[in-house]
């Protein structure tokens, strides 16, 4: 029954993970996105700032020398007739469970595992998320009769933004977001109470969770209460090796001074420029054309988004 517990418990706690105007469009993952994170002994469940230009400096955080990955991927012929509701799925560190979301422009919805889909199910991030007034809440349920049962109530809330400095790099573009979960669980007969608090640094660049910091709290002591941290190891590079154009499209291409970028039906907003390596060069406003003329030679990943959220990934050459 214990390792029954913690594998609910874990499941719903593994899902909550510049300058002021820092936005993050959308949060959503792709198939073939792998997410690599790196667990370290942090104690302290909290940075302590918040605010507009923070620096949250965490360069000395020491490892424990375990990893966490997701690895998603598109559902399978069966997978969608018997779960409609979704359209994405992944599976956690090479287990065989399967778990499943719904994603869109407008939100991340986690449904849960095959075995035990949510019957309420967790909504967890709205768009877009704002570096200073962004909160929502929601409810989760799941219900097997005679065998678990629990709900939870979720807050969360943004509580600034600005450098983020992690062992795999700094991030400038960074928004802090807040989470608050009480959860509530009954299992063969034995009731639990459990308060999750969780940190969440989210690279508004990339649109990837960068470090995450979670506060796990057995008011009853049925299990031992725990804090878990991870930072994301490719952080960087996820989702940079699928160009996917989305409807956007640059010219010209190669290009030695001036990009400019359009979109089929938007006018795009915000644009980023990686190396094929993964890391950001540069990054800001679309205002009808790029300046690459300080770019190296070479090639390059442009990322840009539209006011809507839609985004899309341009491979071009710098000569």
């Amino acid at each position: 029954m214990s390792k029954i517990l913690l594998t609910v418990i874990a499941f719903l706690t593994a899902c909550f993970s510049f300058k002021a105007q820092a936005q993050v469009t959308h949060l959503n993952p792709s198939p073939e996105d792998i997410f690599e994170y790196e667990f370290f002994n942090l104690t302290i469940a909290d940075s302590g700032s918040i605010g507009t230009n923070q620096v949250w400096d965490f360069s000395n955080a020491a490892t424990s020398g375990e990893m966490y990955t997701k690895a998603f991927r598109a559902l399978t012929a069966q997978e969608q007739t018997d779960f409609p509701q979704v359209n994405l799925a992944y599976t956690e560190n090479g287990e065989p469970d399967v778990y499943y979301m719904h994603v869109s422009a407008d939100s991340l919805t986690e449904y849960g595992p095959s075995d035990f889909l949510f019957d309420n199910p967790m909504v967890l991030y709205t768009y877009p998320i704002n570096a200073t007034g962004y909160q929502f809440s929601d409810n989760v349920s799941l219900d097997i009769p005679g065998f678990v049962s629990f709900n939870s109530n979720i807050q969360a809330w943004s509580q600034g933004s600005g450098k983020l400095i992690t062992p795999f790099g700094t991030f400038e573009n960074v928004i802090k977001i807040r989470k608050q979960n009480t959860t509530h669980t009954e299992m063969m007969g034995v009731a639990e109470e459990i308060h999750i608090r969780t940190f969440i640094w989210i690279n508004a660049d990339n649109n990837t969770e960068i470090l995450m910091i979670e506060d796990v709290d057995f008011v009853n002591d049925t299990e031992e209460d725990y804090i878990d941290s991870r930072f994301l190891k490719n952080a960087n590079v996820t989702g940079l090796d699928k160009i996917a154009t989305n409807g956007f499209s640059m010219y010209p291409n190669p290009a030695s001074d001036i990009i400019r970028i359009n979109h089929v039906s938007q006018a795009p907003d915000n644009y980023s420029i990686y190396t094929v390596a993964g890391t950001l060069v540069q990054h800001g406003k679309y205002t009808g054309e790029i300046n690459v003329h300080t770019l190296s030679p070479g090639q390059y990943i442009i990322r840009t988004t539209t006011s809507q959220g839609h985004t899309g990934n341009l491979k071009f050459s710098k000569i």
